[in-house]
């Protein structure tokens, strides 16, 4: 089965996300039959090009038709104002890449995608994967695919012709200038165009670390931090609310935290202990702040609309009982 990759040259120098790509290429060569496909905007005479050809993966040297369309539709002041932060042209136009699969395949009907912070824990079969109309995609980080509201792109069975009938429609909102409203840059265009057509992928092949130790899962997805990394770099709108939410949601993530993370190093063959009891020490101190209490979402109300509306909802109950008890203490005197 083909496997795709996407990337630009924008990792060159990003030493925690070229050992993302070692970890996903060792895994995926010692655990899989995958045949890696890489759709590559880059140099051929840089590390990385270098490094897909070390693990015999099959390049495709190939850019997006739509890169002056996506800076007028995310221009620098837009990135500032909603994500607090400038991104690199260049890593958002990798991200775009995974919409280019279904013009650039010719051969299978069915193929899979995944991002490169993964590890592959067993082989990926295409016999045992839902063989969606359009694509088949995880929750984003709802563990319970019932309160699936929106689906991650990190990992996802695409149907090749479906997926060409919405790269037409996709096309036409960047010909438009159209910035789409259910979530971040190619994610959110993926859930605007698929999200009601979409079928369910088992949530053992986009397993998240802060879900805890599976193990049956076949895929683990460091979705949000990465091994090594820092929150500005880590996602694009990844910040210390992220924490809040995964880990209160999710017992037995620590466990699993500290169980993937050392896997993920155990593959390049050193030990960063110290890296990871120092981030989760940075986390546990988050607790000791009050304001960690009361953290914004607003970062995420692009991508995680569903949680804003529960931290509000939260919040105005709290207010509410607040003003009754207070109502209630003054009637007593």
């Amino acid at each position: 089965m083909k496997c795709y990759i996407c990337l630009t040259d924008s990792i060159v120098t990003r030493k925690d996300y070229l050992d993302l790509l070692k970890v996903m290429l060792i895994s995926a060569k010692k655990n899989t039959s995958l045949h890696l496909v890489c759709l590559y905007d880059g140099n051929t005479n840089d590390l990385v090009y270098r490094l897909l050809k070390e693990f015999n993966v099959e390049i495709i040297l190939h850019q997006l038709p739509y890169k002056q369309e996506l800076m007028e539709i995310y221009p620098r002041e837009w990135m500032l104002q909603n994500l607090g932060k400038e991104i690199e042209y260049n890593r958002i136009f990798g991200t775009f890449m995974r919409m280019e699969i279904p013009v650039v395949e010719k051969e299978e009907k069915y193929v899979l995608y995944s991002d490169i912070d993964v590890i592959f824990n067993s082989d990926i079969l295409l016999e045992e994967l839902p063989h969606p109309t359009y694509l088949a995609a995880a929750p984003e980080y709802e563990r319970n695919v019932e309160d699936m509201e929106y689906f991650n792109a990190g990992v996802l069975v695409m149907n090749i012709q479906g997926m060409k009938e919405k790269y037409e429609e996709f096309i036409l909102k960047m010909k438009n200038r159209e910035r789409n409203i259910s979530g971040l840059f190619d994610q959110g265009y993926l859930n605007e165009l698929c999200f009601k057509d979409m079928e369910l992928l088992p949530i053992e092949y986009n397993w998240k670390p802060y879900w805890g130790i599976n193990d049956k899962a076949k895929l683990i997805h460091f979705h949000g931090m990465k091994p090594s990394s820092n929150l500005n770099e880590a996602g694009f709108i990844t910040d210390n609310s992220f924490f809040r939410i995964v880990f209160e949601a999710n017992p037995g993530g620590y466990a699993g935290y500290v169980y993937y993370f050392t896997q993920f190093y155990d593959y390049l063959g050193r030990k960063e202990d110290k890296w990871l009891y120092n981030h989760l020490q940075e986390v546990f101190n988050l607790y000791k702040d009050p304001s960690f209490f009361f953290s914004k979402y607003n970062k995420y109300k692009l991508k995680y609309q569903k949680y804003k509306k529960y931290y509000l909802v939260t919040l105005g109950i709290s207010c509410v009982l607040l003003i009754l008890l207070c109502l209630t203490l003054i009637l007593k005197q």
